[in-house]
């Protein structure tokens, strides 16, 4: 029974993808509110969290808005970041932010075929070099959605680009 639970987390954790193209699993998408900004302002991402499964998932969820408490950061991860031109893979991260944790983390519902939205800066995490102009290509890891006691997943974005001029 241990190893079909295994599998299952494997599973799911790989399998990430638009809600759409793949129904059956918790799928994460990502927008950036503006696909050009300005160097030194704010990458503002919608993150949608999409419960695709035929039961409840949750989350840890302080905060669905940026806040100075990174309190929205909370199991996102800036999985990979990549800038065009830039020779040897993805740019490390080399921060994240740094959460200011309550004594009780409320948790975050989602219900079968619904939808969780979180906002967020991805200036928030620190790469290597800083964020120079140039065209980036990244994607975010959703961390800890609980499918139940047992099962915990781990969901990848689709890859989404934004410019800083």
């Amino acid at each position: 029974m241990l190893t079909a639970a295994l599998a299952l987390v494997v599973m799911i954790t790989f399998a990430a993808s638009p809600a759409e193209s793949r129904p059956g699993l918790v799928a994460v998408k990502v927008q950036v509110d503006s696909v050009d900004t300005k160097a030194g302002k704010h990458i503002y991402l919608t993150i949608a969290i999409t419960n695709n499964l035929n039961s409840e998932v949750s989350l840890s969820c302080l905060s669905q808005i940026p806040s100075a408490t990174n309190a929205e950061t909370i199991g996102i991860a800036l999985q990979a970041i990549y800038r065009e031109g830039r020779e040897g893979g993805s740019i490390p991260v080399v921060s994240k932010p740094l959460v200011q944790m309550p004594h009780a983390v409320p948790v975050c519902k989602i219900r079968p075929r619904g939808t969780h939205t979180i906002q967020t800066d991805a200036t928030k995490w620190g790469i290597e070099g800083g964020w120079l102009p140039g065209k980036y290509t990244a994607s975010i890891l959703v961390e800890e959605i609980r499918v139940d006691t047992q099962i915990t997943m781990r969901v990848l974005s689709d890859l989404f680009e934004f410019r800083i001029e």
